[in-house]
């Protein structure tokens, strides 16, 4: 009988609720998180870099609106670690350095990020979206005399005559693909800085960078990427990237003779990775036990990197892999 109830207490030990605390004094290489009921993150403590040397416990405070969004980011320094059971909020001895700011519209979207010191704004970004809710466009604002009053769109300068804000602007197809991205918007030098197309499935099929070289990327049957093929190395003559439709159609050719070739096994692993300069890569895997690979070789690799090719991996039989 009396064993019978020392292993009935055992067992009620066993799933008896314990609380756990988190680290309450410094220690060396530890870092500290703390949240909030909701489990966000509220501040963060770094270890002291120095020990007794003039250096602290470099921090970060993390403020949340009602709505749960965060609106406020603090950095500085704790001047001694802060136990657990004191909330960021309480924290003494924290010297703040930066402040980050975070405003959001009513369908809870970014709109306005500013970062100040000691009081003073140095640094304002603004976001503006589409009728559908696409970010359209990141403006950095580079006048801190226009801090205090920006115009209600990120896609216009807020001095036109004097347009030196870092605007860039997204342009989207019918089916909501970004086909371009575009740089320096609203200013002498506007620049299509990247042009897509897609296939009939929604893959990126070619891109066009701002000098009007082509790259394609070509899918198989499963729309796994089969090919990266590159540029020509003829620069194009006439590129108009005025729009994505004149950007795709007057941009340079592609080198359907210089590409890199990937093939996969029944479950989707990549297998082999041929490189533009002919290196293959080749490997295989170990199937129903999370598809590990195995047995990784290489053909016309250079004998300087051959070091860089893993052993041969095994299954151990307990769901981990052993190198042979």
């Amino acid at each position: 009988m009396e064993k019978i109830v020392a292993r009935l207490l055992c067992s009620a030990a066993l799933f008896t609720p314990i609380t756990a605390f988190a680290q309450s004094a410094a220690s060396d290489f530890t870092n500290g998180t703390r949240y909030n009921l909701a489990h966000r993150v509220t501040g963060t403590i770094a270890p002291d870099p120095d020990g007794s040397g003039p250096l602290h416990h470099l921090a970060v405070r993390n403020t949340y609106d009602s709505e749960g969004r965060l609106v406020r980011v603090e950095a500085g320094a704790l001047s001694s670690w802060q136990s657990e059971t004191i909330a960021p909020v309480s924290w003494s001895g924290f010297a703040v350095q930066q402040v980050t700011d975070v405003s959001y519209d009513l369908l809870d979207r970014k709109v306005k990020e500013s970062v100040s010191a000691a009081g003073t704004v140095y640094q304002v970004t603004q976001y503006s979206y589409d009728v559908v809710g696409r970010l359209q466009c990141t403006a950095v604002r580079m006048d801190p005399g226009s801090f205090g009053s920006l115009p209600a769109s990120a896609c216009t300068q807020s001095n036109p005559s004097n347009p030196i804000d870092r605007i860039t602007k997204n342009l989207y197809d019918d089916a909501g693909q970004l086909v371009q991205v575009r740089k320096a918007t609203a200013t002498g030098v506007e620049q299509a800085y990247v042009t897509y197309s897609y296939t009939p499935n929604g893959k990126q099929e070619y891109v066009v960078d701002a000098n009007g070289n082509k790259a394609r990327l070509t899918w198989d049957e499963f729309d796994r990427q089969a090919q990266w093929q590159f540029p020509s190395a003829t620069a194009p003559t006439g590129f108009n990237p005025s729009t994505p439709a004149t950007a795709m159609s007057t941009a340079g050719a592609v080198n359907a003779n210089d590409y890199e070739a990937y093939s996969y096994d029944a479950n989707g692993n990549r297998t082999t990775a041929r490189k533009r300069d002919v290196w293959q890569w080749t490997a295989a895997c170990i199937g129903g036990r999370g598809d590990r690979f195995t047995s990784p070789s290489s053909v016309g690799e250079p004998s300087w990197h051959r070091n860089a090719i893993p052993a041969t991996f095994a299954d151990s039989g307990l769901g981990r892999d052993r190198r042979n």
